[in-house]
């Protein structure tokens, strides 16, 4: 997990958290785990950093199952990036 705090205008605009999912057993996939939890997990998080003003999310670009979760969740697309022979698309959620 990564924190950032963002300014703008040299004013705090409040903080930017990098989230990262991975499940690692296969027979946890595709039971509707992932939605509920980024959810839980952001409201925890809200509730401890009320700062807090965006997470941020990087799956593959050629996973397309973890794309749909993140849009699912309410992550939109703020734009991609190519680096070490793999693209990575960038999510963003206001929270």
């Amino acid at each position: 997990m990564l924190a950032f705090l963002v300014v703008l205008d040299g004013q705090p605009a409040g903080e930017t958290w990098g989230i990262d999912l991975f499940i690692r057993e296969e027979r946890w996939l595709g039971r509707g785990l992932a939605v509920p939890l980024i959810c839980a997990f952001l409201t925890h998080l809200r509730e401890r950093r009320p700062a807090l003003g965006r997470g941020l999310i990087d799956p593959e670009v050629r996973n397309e199952r973890a794309r749909h979760v993140y849009r699912k969740a309410g992550f939109s697309v703020l734009g991609r990036v190519e680096g070490e022979g793999r693209g990575l698309e960038i999510m963003g959620l206001e929270v």
